[in-house]
This record gives structure tokens, sequence and C-alpha cells, in this order.
């Protein structure tokens, strides 16, 4: 046999052991880091969606329960309400409040950045968007 051939063979043979070796370790810590990345994933569903620890089924929100909410910590002078309208945005009628409603829900229930004075209660969130999340009624 030719000493020639047999080095080059053994380069080739080299060099496929070195890439096998190579996509191994690729793949080796490709799934370490997944593995990494996924047990460090904690979803907390009440962060992610805001209200969602709520039943609603056991609360009966109704606008006429709403309303009094909105009024109180909303349409509040110098804020929003028929005079101040911050933002342009009066919430004292069914209409108003209705159609605002995805707004409110993010400014106060996700968010919780409204109001900024006097945040709603747990409650008072509660019924929020259980209102919100039944097609905001005007019951």
């Amino acid at each position: 046999m030719d000493p020639i051939w047999k080095s080059e063979q053994l380069a080739r043979i080299n060099e496929r052991q070195i890439r096998s070796m190579l996509n191994a370790r690729a793949v080796i810590i490709t799934l370490f880091l997944l593995v990494l990345v996924a047990s460090c994933y904690y979803d907390n569903a009440e962060l992610l969606q805001p209200g969602s620890n709520v039943k609603c089924n056991t609360i009966n929100a109704r606008f006429v329960d709403v309303q009094p909410i909105i009024s109180a910590k909303c349409a509040v002078a110098g804020c929003h309400d028929a005079t101040t309208a911050a933002g342009n945005t009066v919430l004292q009628t069914f209409q108003q409040i209705s159609g605002k409603a995805d707004r409110i829900y993010i400014r106060s229930v996700i968010e919780k950045s409204m109001p900024p004075v006097q945040p709603l209660s747990t409650h008072e969130a509660a019924l929020l968007n259980c209102w919100i999340n039944s097609g905001s009624p005007n019951n």
C-alpha cells in the first residue's frame, strides 16, 4: 500500500471525526441551552393576564355596579369628567364608558396605572374585569 494514500485516508477519517465531534458538541450545547432556558421559565398567570384568577361566574358584574366606581374614581374633576376630559376622554355615560372598556381594562386592571390617586380595590378591579369580559353590557 502506498503510504501517501494511507495518510490521505487517515486525514479524511480525522476530518470526519472532528466534524462529527463538533456537530455532537453543537447538539449538546443547544440541548443544554434549551433545558436551561426552559427551566428558568416561570409563568405567573396573574402577571401575564391580570384578573385571570378572578372567577367571573361568582361575581355578578353589572353596569349599575361599575358605573359608581367609574364616577367616584375616574370621572372626577381633573380627570375624566366633562370639564377637564384628560386625554380627551370623558367617562360619564354608558356609551362613553363601554366605548373605552378595553382601554379602561388595560389602564386599571393590567397596568394598574389608573386611577393615579386612589387605585381600584381588589373587588372593584374584579367587578370591572368581569363586566368588561362579559361584553360590557348595559345592565
